[in-house]
């Protein structure tokens, strides 16, 4: 059982890592992130392993970035170990596994605590159900959750459904998908849905 002395290192090194992280100085940050998951102690880890994870995924270290957020799902961390399993999928998918994408995918939709995590992994597997040719299941998958998931994750799935139905010729039905993508208030997308419905209007 690890010590208070190790719960404090591990908190002032993550402590360090944030802030170091905030301030763009991402080698110094790597190193601090470092140091919080050699604390070794179980509260500490999960969260440290997440971010060292993503700043290693960034500086293209993907198999340190695998090696990171593996000790965040493993620990089944209920902040992070969603986000971590849908990670872990996509730096899979990128490396062409999808087998081992979609067990990654799998395990994030065991996160029944975070709602955010579980339904992104549904819609990933959804995505390469799409990829592989199971396109109706796929799509049933896609519009269910574009009216169930958390919002965030809602607007994601619209768009996506709008992509797919725009290519599938069904243009007012891709049209509507776009503009429930608008009403959903996720300003993240709007650049993207209205370059889309520039190209709707082409057809």
């Amino acid at each position: 059982m690890r010590s208070t002395n190790d719960f404090e290192r591990g908190t002032a090194a993550l402590l360090l890592a944030e802030l170091l992280n905030e301030q763009q100085d991402f080698p110094a940050a790597t190193r601090a992130y470092e140091a919080a998951v050699a604390s070794g102690h179980n509260e500490i880890v999960p969260v440290a392993a997440f971010g060292l994870g993503m700043l290693r995924r960034d500086a293209g270290d993907l198999e340190g970035a695998l090696a990171a957020y593996r000790l965040t799902l493993d620990s089944e961390h209920l902040r992070f170990g969603g986000d971590a399993a849908n990670a872990i999928g996509d730096l899979l998918a990128k490396r062409g596994d999808r087998a081992g994408a979609r067990a990654a995918y799998e395990r994030a939709t065991s996160f029944r605590s975070d709602a955010l995590a579980a339904a992104r992994g549904r819609f990933r597997i959804a995505e390469l159900d799409y990829k592989e040719g199971k396109r109706d299941a796929a799509m049933r998958v896609l519009k269910d959750l574009a009216q169930s998931a958390p919002r965030p994750v809602a607007a994601a799935v619209a768009f996506a459904l709008g992509k797919h139905l725009a290519q599938q010729g069904k243009v007012e039905d891709a049209r509507a998908a776009f503009q429930q993508v608008l009403a959903s208030g996720e300003r993240v997308w709007v650049d993207h849905v209205n370059r889309a419905l520039r190209e709707l209007r082409r057809h």
